[in-house]
């Protein structure tokens, strides 16, 4: 198979599966919010750096027209997540009724999401975004005889890994959400990019994408406890049905849920290193074994944005 028609079939691949699940998203589907929104994901890894150098205008505007649909299938995305979780707890039994005050709340605000999701879709034109596709398949085609994209690829890959072991640094080894959400965001895009690489062949990614998924599954599943831990807090405010619970019930859950949360952080210290040995091996320039110390160095400006953080919320 020829360099052009792998790449045109790559773009072509996304862009269906695009057109399959984003009707079904529209229907309300979870599995199809989902799909319609890595669809979304993975173009706008692929036609930025795939049309380097002879994309020009349309290139850019069909990148933001993804991102906004990213944006408004993360709407319901994000409820949807925080449903799935909710139920593997209410199986685990224990929570019973706080579970499902909380699951009402979170249907309550995914209608209202899903809604608004709605009216941005509406805005979109979709048919143009499909012509739009096409005519970027066409744009890689005519990219393939020069190296531009390739280029621009290992760019963005250097940029991401290193991205990536800046962030684990950041992220120290105190629980702080933000710092452990920007590793999540970096280890998400880089994987991105790899898998980008592994389908163009331009380097043999599958182990690496491998050991980022297990991360960013881990670190998902963190994330996803950290926003139910919010959902649980703001259920509690809203109603006054809570009063007809067990005493403690709605704060027993939170504090489940938190203690998966500092359990998972373990976790992610104990793998920090390989994460950023990894970003060390995308760039050519593997990390170190004494470059652990700096983890250190970062705990007073942590703990000192801890301590400014409890005291803005004191003043509230």
């Amino acid at each position: 198979m020829t360099a052009d028609h792998l790449l045109r079939q790559l773009i072509s691949r996304h862009s269906r599966a695009l057109a399959w699940h984003l009707p079904r998203a529209v229907k309300g589907e979870p599995r199809a919010v989902h799909q319609a929104r890595v669809a979304t994901r993975r173009l706008r890894e692929a036609v930025p750096v795939l049309t380097a150098g002879v994309g020009g205008g349309k290139r850019r505007s069909t990148v933001r027209t993804l991102r906004r649909l990213t944006r408004a299938l993360g709407l319901v995305r994000e409820m949807d997540v925080s449903l799935a979780a909710l139920a593997e707890d209410r199986r685990a039994g224990g929570y019973e009724a706080a579970v499902d005050l909380v699951t009402s709340h979170l249907q309550r605000l995914r209608a209202a999401r899903r809604d608004e999701m709605l009216a941005r879709l509406a805005k979109i034109n979709r048919p143009a975004l499909a012509a739009s596709l096409r005519q970027v398949g066409q744009l890689v085609a005519d990219a393939d005889a020069d190296p531009a994209w390739r280029t621009a690829l290992e760019a963005r890959l250097t940029r991401r890994a290193r991205a990536l072991a800046e962030a684990v640094d950041a992220a120290g080894a105190l629980y702080v959400p933000e710092r452990l959400h920007a590793v999540r965001i970096a280890v998400k895009k880089l994987r991105y990019g790899l898998e980008l690489a592994g389908e163009a062949q331009t380097r043999r990614t599958a182990d690496l994408v491998r050991r980022l998924k297990r991360a960013q599954d881990a670190l998902g599943r963190l994330h996803d406890l950290q926003v139910l831990i919010e959902h649980v807090k703001a259920a509690q405010a809203e109603s006054a049905t809570f009063r007809t619970l067990p005493p403690g019930a709605l704060e027993a859950l939170a504090r489940a849920f938190e203690t998966e949360c500092r359990a998972l952080h373990g976790r992610y210290v104990a793998a920090a290193a390989g994460l950023a040995r990894l970003a060390g091996e995308v760039t050519g320039r593997p990390t170190p074994e004494t470059a652990a110390p700096s983890v250190v160095t970062r705990l007073v400006p942590i703990k000192m944005t801890l301590v400014a953080d409890r005291r803005r919320r004191s003043r509230r």
